[in-house]
Parts: structure tokens; C-alpha cells; sequence
């Protein structure tokens, strides 16, 4: 007898889990954490946090980190506090003060402010990950060289000022609103922001509160996550993603997907679009699991990757 649906017992953890990571705390701990309480080593992510900062980390569980190049280029906001009158060697408040300056004047700064909008170039603090023949660039940076990084494009949809402090001296601190690409390094802007409006600067605080469609609400801390409770299944986040859609597969054509074989675009049943008339890519979705991710060409689905093994039978 044909079977129907996926057994029971294919169902390995697979999802997504939103972390609000705590300061001081390392990107690489709290997907520990995640790990511990899933029961699986296989967990990654798709952009870290600096220890200093808080806020949004997008964890993928089980085989759904094999679709982490559909979230690595999400745009990120941002809360930033740019503290003036010194600049450190890390950019941010956990660095060595490497130069002092008079505090600026808010009309300075705020005329400064649309210089780093739109599209910018931008070098990358030297105690960063971004790779410098071969070798993290903060890896050199603590053998007391300084990394050769290079500058990098990156796009600031958005900059505005939320709050100032000082007095009759200057301005102390801003508080920013920033929306960016991928790749963006708010310790940059500060760092740069400051030495534009010839001052100094640094990042005082940094928290992240959004990842492309996602928001800091749907976080839970790191420290306290579940694994049952806050394991979000992975088809309805890939629904919020621009370019996905949806596609129900009938049980009967669970061993067609699952072994690679293309299926008919009109076999299938878009439960789901995002926006558009027609998505880019089309997730392939049995009893609530990703089965395939693929494009459709020529009337069928072709898969960029398959996520359940090929022993599920249909």
C-alpha cells in the first residue's frame, strides 16, 4: 500500500530560532545554547553580533541550514549611541582610546548626517572578521599589526538622529536609527562620523532590531531559549521572504521531490506567493516541512537543494 504524507520518524528538528542575543555575550555561545536546547550540533546562522552588542540573531536548526543564502543578504536594523570626543582601536566602548578630539556641535552633526545615506564606501574596523590574506582581520589585529582591510560598498537606506546629550561644550552622545545592507558596519559609521566632522567617535552601545522582515519582538533572550517552544518551523518563515513562495506537494508526489526528480508546476498546489504574480524560487511544502527549494523553468520545479532524505517515502 502506497504510504502517505512523511513517516514520523523523518522529522529531525528543522526550523529557525530568533535570539536576542545579551551584551557581552558571544554570537558563537548563544548558538550553543540553541544547540543544547534542540538536541542537534548542526545549528548556524547568518550574520554574527559583535560580543558588545545586543539584540536579533537568526539561528537555523537541522537541515535549514542549507537555505542560509536566502538570509545572508537581508538588510539589518539597527539602535545605535555614538559617544563623541575619542575614538578607540576596536571602534566601539570595549576598545583603547587611540585619539581624543573637542566635542562637535549638533548642527555639525546633524549636517553631516546625510553624507553617510545612500551608497557609501566604508572600511571595516580593524578588529572585525573580514578576512585579510587569509586571516581575520582582528587576528592580526591583536598581534599589535595593523590589518590592510579594504574598503567596501555598502548601502544605508536609512540614518536618523533619535536623541542628543551634552551641553554649551558639544554634543556627548547621539542616539541613531539605522537601516543597512548586509556588511555593513555601524562601528564604521560612528568611527568615520566622528572623524568627519573632525571630532572623534565611537560606538557606544549597538543593538540589532531587525533582520529583513524580521523584528526584535520575535526574539527570545538567548539565555532562556526552548527548543520546543521556540523552534519556528521553517516554511512560514521562508514565506515572509521576498521571492519565495509556498507550494503544498500532494502526499503522492513526497518520493518524486525527495529524490530530485522535477515536478510539474501544475502538480503542486502555491499556497503562498509573496506580492507578486509569480515568486523567484518555490518552497516545497508536505505536512508543514520545506521538502525542496527550487525555481520553476519550463513548467517545472527544479531544485536548488532537497532538505529531507531520500529514503521518505511517499
Amino acid at each position: 500500500m502506497m504510504r502517505t504524507g512523511l513517516q514520523p520518524g523523518s522529522k529531525a528538528p528543522s526550523g529557525v530560532v530568533f535570539l536576542d542575543k545579551a551584551r557581552g555575550v558571544s554570537s558563537f555561545a548563544a548558538l550553543a545554547a540553541v544547540k543544547r536546547a534542540v538536541g542537534t550540533r548542526k545549528v548556524g546562522h547568518t550574520g554574527t553580533l559583535d560580543p558588545f552588542a545586543t539584540g536579533m540573531l537568526l539561528a537555523l536548526v537541522g537541515p535549514a541550514t542549507r537555505c542560509a543564502r536566502y538570509f545572508n543578504g537581508l538588510s539589518k536594523d539597527y539602535l545605535a549611541v555614538v559617544r563623541f570626543g575619542s575614538e578607540t582601536d576596536t571602534d566601539d566602548a570595549t576598545g583603547a582610546v587611540v585619539r581624543s578630539a573637542a566635542l562637535p556641535s549638533e548642527d555639525r552633526i546633524r549636517a553631516a548626517i546625510d553624507t553617510f545615506r545612500g551608497t557609501i564606501d566604508q572600511v571595516p574596523p580593524a578588529y572585525s572578521a573580514v578576512h585579510v590574506n587569509g586571516r581575520r582581520a582582528h587576528e592580526i589585529a591583536r598581534t599589535g599589526q595593523a590589518p590592510a582591510v579594504r574598503s567596501r560598498r555598502v548601502e544605508v537606506h536609512r540614518l536618523e538622529v533619535q536623541d542628543v546629550t551634552g551641553g554649551a561644550e558639544g554634543v556627548q552622545t547621539i542616539a541613531l536609527a539605522i537601516s543597512c545592507s548586509a556588511g555593513t558596519y555601524v562601528r564604521s559609521i560612528a568611527r568615520d562620523l566622528g572623524r568627519f566632522i573632525d571630532s572623534a567617535a565611537h560606538a557606544q552601545s549597538l543593538r540589532r532590531t531587525g533582520i529583513g522582515p524580521f523584528t526584535i519582538d520575535l526574539a527570545v533572550p538567548s539565555e532562556t531559549v526552548d527548543g520546543v517552544r521556540d523552534l519556528r518551523g521553517l516554511a512560514s518563515v521562508l514565506a515572509h521572504l521576498p521571492g519565495i513562495g509556498i507550494a503544498r506537494v500532494p502526499p503522492g508526489l513526497v518520493r518524486d521531490v525527495v529524490h530530485g526528480r522535477p515536478v510539474s508546476a501544475r502538480e503542486i498546489e502555491m499556497v503562498r506567493r509573496h506580492g507578486e504574480e509569480t515568486a523567484d524560487l518555490i518552497a516545497l511544502v508536505c505536512d508543514e516541512q520545506v521538502l525542496a527549494v527550487g525555481p520553476v523553468r519550463d513548467g517545472l520545479v527544479r531544485y536548488d537543494m532537497v532538505l529531507v532524505p531520500g529514503d521518505v517515502r511517499g
